[in-house]
């Protein structure tokens, strides 16, 4: 780690998944605080996770949401950085878009399979 320049490295953590998908993020975000300076973003989808990422996390990566479940997502991402005494976290969002004619229809489509 010693070479890479950590004050612009982001590293990212997800769950995949599973029934002890909180507390796998919980310990990974916490091991690679104290391995790393880097900053530690932790991806959430619901909301639970998004209130974990503002406990723990430098950052939080919404994906997959509409603008108004985004809004909801980030009011609990700061309430849980504010209970645990902490400086809210970043807040970024993947954002899915289609430009061209029938994007509207490909979307739909994408989302049912």
């Amino acid at each position: 780690m010693h070479d890479l320049p950590l004050g612009r490295l982001v590293l990212g953590v997800g769950s995949g998944g599973g029934h002890d998908a909180l507390a796998r993020v919980r310990s990974g975000v916490a091991e690679l605080q104290r391995e790393t300076s880097a900053a530690v973003v932790v991806g959430a989808l619901g909301p639970k996770m998004a209130q974990l990422a503002g406990e723990v996390a430098d950052g939080v990566l919404l994906n997959w949401m509409t603008s108004e479940y985004l809004a909801q997502s980030g009011e609990l991402v700061r309430e849980a950085a504010q209970q645990a005494a902490r400086p809210a976290p970043s807040l970024m969002a993947y954002v899915r878009c289609g430009l061209e004619p029938g994007a509207e229809r490909q979307q739909h489509d994408s989302v049912r399979s």
